[in-house]
């Protein structure tokens, strides 16, 4: 049994963008229902849809020349609803502030624990070379626990990619998680 981790917001330092979004948000939702909005009745999922559509354009502005950012805009436009997402971002931000750590915990659990097959997960932390400042804290903590022995973890950084290591170095992305796949699935050297 195997479980891979891309990025994940797993660790209390790590969510510091879904906080961004949620209190940009929130402003916007602040600064609408203040203003003569109300007199036009405006919705407060149309203003999450501007403030969504407002995201996106943000993010395109900032990184013209990510095909990362440009993928993940597309990816959104066609599967995400802007209440799905903001509820998401704001459940993440949540979660780090009551219960910092809980994600990570039970994350690294996964790695200890015997299940129903008496095995424990082996787990792979997957992150960008971009990436590596901001998730210095998690991969420190995940680090430790190698060096202790306690979990099953691989931690892997895909060089020359950011936040989606699977959209700004697909190729090598997918050979690092096809070859740990099959080191720990030995059947899957097979196929």
């Amino acid at each position: 049994l195997a479980l891979v981790n891309v990025e994940g917001h797993l660790h209390p330092s790590d969510p510091k963008m879904a906080r961004r979004l949620v209190e940009a948000l929130e402003e916007k939702l602040v600064e609408s229902q203040s203003k003569r909005r109300k007199v036009l009745g405006d919705s407060k999922s149309r203003i999450i849809e501007e403030a969504f559509e407002q995201l996106q354009k943000n993010f395109l502005e900032g990184a013209p020349d990510s095909d990362a950012i440009a993928k993940w805009m597309h990816a959104m436009e066609r599967m995400t609803l802007p209440c799905g997402f903001y509820a998401q971002a704001k459940a993440i931000a949540i979660e780090g502030e009551e219960e910092p750590d809980r994600l990570w915990r039970e994350f690294v659990v996964l790695g200890r624990s015997h299940g129903p097959s008496g095995r424990a997960l082996k787990l792979l932390y997957v992150h960008g070379e971009k990436n590596r400042a901001a998730l210095a804290t998690s991969k420190k903590v995940y680090e430790g626990l190698l060096q202790d022995g306690e979990v099953d973890m691989s931690i892997v950084e895909i060089p020359t990619s950011g936040h989606f290591p699977f959209f700004d170095n697909p190729s090598e992305f997918w050979t690092v998680i096809d070859r740990w796949l099959r080191e720990v699935i030995p059947s899957l050297s097979r196929l």
